[in-house]
C-alpha cells in the first residue's frame, strides 16, 4: 500500500490518476499541469477496480458521488480517503425562471431545517458510509 502525500498541486504529477473522460476533475488536473499521468475512462466503475488493483494511485471525482459509487458497487467507502481537494463547490437546486419566489422560499426553508436538525447529515451518512 502506497502512502500518498500531496502538499502542492505539483505533487499530483508523481501519481497515476484515474478520471472520467472530460469530467471536471480531468480539466482541473490538466489545468494544474498534469497530463501524462492521467488515465481517462468512460465509467467510474473502471476507476474503482483500477485503484483497488493498483493500476492507478488516485481517483479524481466529486467526493459524495465517488463514495456513493463505491458503496453501490459493493465496496466499503471507509476503504477510500480524500488526500487532496482539487476544488470546492456547492450542489444547489435549480428552478425554472418562472417558478414563483414563494415556492423557492418554502424549499429553502425546508432545506435549512433539514440541515439544522441533523437530517441532512443522516441522509448523507446513509448513502455514503
Amino acid at each position: 500500500e502506497k502512502k500518498i502525500k500531496i502538499n502542492t498541486p505539483e505533487d499530483l504529477q508523481k501519481y497515476q490518476i484515474g478520471v472520467v473522460r472530460d469530467d471536471v476533475a480531468q480539466q482541473l488536473i490538466e489545468k494544474i499541469g498534469s497530463k501524462d499521468n492521467i488515465q481517462p475512462v468512460a465509467d467510474n466503475l473502471v476507476n474503482i477496480k483500477k485503484i483497488q488493483t493498483g493500476r492507478i494511485d488516485l481517483w479524481g471525482y466529486a467526493e459524495f458521488c465517488a463514495l456513493w459509487q463505491v458503496k453501490t458497487s459493493g465496496n466499503n467507502p471507509a476503504d477510500f480517503e480524500v488526500v487532496y481537494v482539487l476544488d470546492e463547490g456547492n450542489l444547489e437546486f435549480a428552478f425554472h425562471k418562472d417558478t414563483p419566489d414563494e415556492i423557492i422560499k418554502v424549499m429553502q426553508k425546508a432545506l435549512d431545517k433539514l440541515i439544522a436538525d441533523g437530517t441532512h447529515q443522516k441522509i448523507l451518512d446513509k448513502y455514503l458510509k
